[in-house]
């Protein structure tokens, strides 16, 4: 989706707005965000294109997320992606940016062989406390991507991130708990935290936090 300013709640972190020149794209901004629920994604692509060629911010990381998921006649462009959130980055330090590159740096080996990059951008949202990175962070320390595998600090991510919201991290730290064989707080863990989570699951209006990668088995 185009993410609509009037809606400041994101996954990711808050949507930074240009206040100074907010008026002036306003209009366009809406239009692309119809064009997109009216499944127009090649529309609203075409739309955030002029609006990022004049040098409105928001638009970078709209349009690095429609190339990296691609859809509606956009094909995934994986380089594409980068370059828009590359920018975001840049220009206004956008989070979703951060983990849009944490996504795709983890998923394209070719693009990041070390995973350097993609730690760099997590270690980022971890310093602004976006629970995104917390469990991205708790992922790949869990099974050793691009560092040396650290349960102690995997589950540390995790649960940082199960305290801010994150339903995923709750089930990837009852592995890692399990890895750990903390058997007695695997058990406080569940009776305790499963309560949370269903409740959680059961509430239509709770976001769906995934950081969007599965980590390679080990």
């Amino acid at each position: 989706m185009v993410t609509r300013m009037d809606d400041n709640s994101n996954d990711n972190g808050p949507i930074i707005v240009p206040t100074e020149n907010w008026e002036k794209y306003k209009k366009r901004w809406y239009e692309a965000a119809d064009l997109f629920d009216a499944g127009d994604v090649a529309g609203a692509v075409f739309q955030l294109k002029r609006l990022a060629s004049e040098g409105f911010s928001p638009a970078f990381a709209e349009l690095g997320d429609k190339y990296e998921f691609g859809g509606g006649g956009i094909e995934v462009d994986l380089a594409a992606a980068v370059e828009w959130y590359k920018r975001s980055v840049e220009i206004i330090n956008d989070v979703r940016s951060h983990m849009g590159l944490a996504r795709i740096y983890l998923q394209d080996p070719e693009l990041d062989p070390d995973h350097s990059l993609a730690l760099y951008h997590l270690h980022v949202l971890t310093e602004t406390d976006v629970m995104g990175g917390w469990y991205g962070l708790g992922l790949v320390h869990m099974q050793g991507v691009g560092t040396e595998k650290d349960l102690e600090a995997a589950q540390r991510c995790l649960e940082k991130a199960v305290r801010m919201g994150h339903l995923q991290a709750g089930v990837d730290l009852a592995v890692v708990l399990l890895k750990s064989s903390q058997a007695g707080w695997f058990k406080t863990f569940v009776k305790y935290q499963s309560r949370k989570l269903l409740q959680k699951m059961r509430d239509s209006s709770h976001p769906s936090l995934g950081l969007g990668w599965t980590p390679p088995d080990t």
